[in-house]
């Protein structure tokens, strides 16, 4: 499964409006990489922002304020001026195998995988 992100993005939003994006971020990456924990759920996403200190963070999640301006958002994204056109990819290589390309959008048993496979023997 790969998370829903329009409450993360709706989250992510007000986080950022209170200086927390950061630390929202890791929160996030934490609990979906390494707690296997679905950041799609509001509930999820409610222990990210206490944990961030995102203040009204978990109470804002629970509700729906944000919700056209993170679907918009999502419809158009962009970085600064630049449009952001695909999810990033990552190229794996070791010195005894060929380089491969795999897409970001992995969840955690699907990347041990990989990296075990990779492994130089």
């Amino acid at each position: 499964w790969w998370p829903f992100t329009l409450h993360a993005a709706r989250l992510m939003v007000y986080a950022d409006r209170c200086g927390r994006c950061s630390e929202l971020k890791q929160e996030l990456f934490k609990l979906c990489y390494e707690e296997g924990e679905n950041v799609s759920s509001r509930e999820t996403l409610a222990v990210a922002a206490e944990r961030a200190q995102v203040p009204g963070g978990a109470a804002y999640v629970m509700g729906d304020e944000g919700t056209e301006e993170a679907k918009e958002m999502l419809r158009n994204p962009f970085c600064g001026e630049q449009r952001i056109t695909q999810a990033p990819f990552y190229q794996i290589s070791s010195a005894h195998s060929e380089t491969k390309t795999y897409a970001g959008a992995l969840d955690t048993a699907y990347w041990e995988a990989i990296f075990e496979e990779r492994l130089d023997p």
